[in-house]
């Protein structure tokens, strides 16, 4: 029973610990798009492993990481494609789906600023 009431004990805690990213920011600078994925953690061992980003349904990229960029966020930053048909255009609709190493997800549509 002890041991079974330890074992209860030790999922909880981890759950509690492990929380969605809060929030997604895209913006468009002069030769690439900078995405910020807010998920704030003290600990160098809880952060976003996962991130995929989609336009018109297709996938822009789609990346493992093993550290946020600090405490607070992970940013990415993505450079502009040659053709200019393909590049992004402030106001453009793009998918994000980041996942928290430690079980956390946000799916969050962003208007590029």
């Amino acid at each position: 029973m002890k041991r079974r009431l330890i074992s209860i004990l030790m999922v909880l805690i981890h759950s509690c610990a492990a929380h969605n990213p809060t929030g997604i920011t895209a913006k468009l600078l002069d030769e690439h798009l900078e995405i910020v994925i807010h998920h704030p953690s003290n600990d160098q061992n809880h952060y976003v492993n996962h991130v995929t980003i989609k336009r018109g349904g297709r996938i822009m990229v789609e990346q493992d990481f093993n550290a946020q960029t600090d405490t607070f966020s992970l940013e990415i930053s993505i450079a502009h494609p040659n053709s200019p048909r393909k590049r992004m255009k402030k106001g453009a609709l793009i998918l994000v789906h980041a996942t928290c190493n430690q079980g956390g997800e946000l799916n969050q549509e962003v208007r590029v600023q």
